[in-house]
């Protein structure tokens, strides 16, 4: 199943015995390998997905409402909240600028990235193009930018066409 970091925020949070402990509000990734490392529900509580007892588009059943893990757990350089990455400026590997990550789409059964969506854009005014870049062609996601591979950035440049923002 796929889902969309815009939609995940529906998601409720529940436990074995089927009571809602909250919505989900963040997924913790590894940004050396676009994995899902946890889940954050009602902003300061987190489970890893080793505690999925089952998953849908509407809820996540969590093996039990003790098994929830604080910040402190998940304060590694490697680790960074997947809505850090919206609007995160996107670069080839020769430093050109692709454009900005508008939203993330994941694969849940296999707990990662499946693509960003970026959208280059000209004075904010005037969409170049809006793409889908999937993990295998992500280099590296930094603090403040992600690198990808070059030869997507060659493709795209073929075909650009101005096309007015109607979103």
């Amino acid at each position: 199943m796929e889902f969309s970091l815009q939609s995940f925020k529906t998601i409720k949070i529940i436990d074995a015995k089927k009571h809602h402990c909250g919505n989900l509000t963040d997924i913790i990734l590894n940004t050396e390998n676009g994995q899902i490392t946890a889940f954050q529900y009602n902003q300061t509580y987190f489970f890893h997905k080793n505690d999925i007892i089952n998953w849908n588009k509407k809820e996540i059943q969590i093996t039990n409402n003790h098994n929830i893990h604080h910040n402190d757990s998940l304060n590694k350089p490697n680790l960074k909240p997947a809505t850090k990455l919206i609007n995160m400026d996107v670069y080839t590997i020769s430093r050109d600028f692709v454009g900005k990550v508008k939203s993330i789409t994941f694969e849940s059964s296999f707990y990662s990235i499946k693509f960003i969506k970026v959208t280059h854009t000209i004075l904010l005014l005037l969409k170049l193009r809006t793409f889908n870049i999937p993990l295998k062609k992500i280099i590296e996601i930094k603090d403040k930018e992600i690198i990808i591979e070059d030869i997507f950035e060659k493709e795209i440049v073929k075909n650009i066409q101005l096309v007015p923002v109607c979103e």
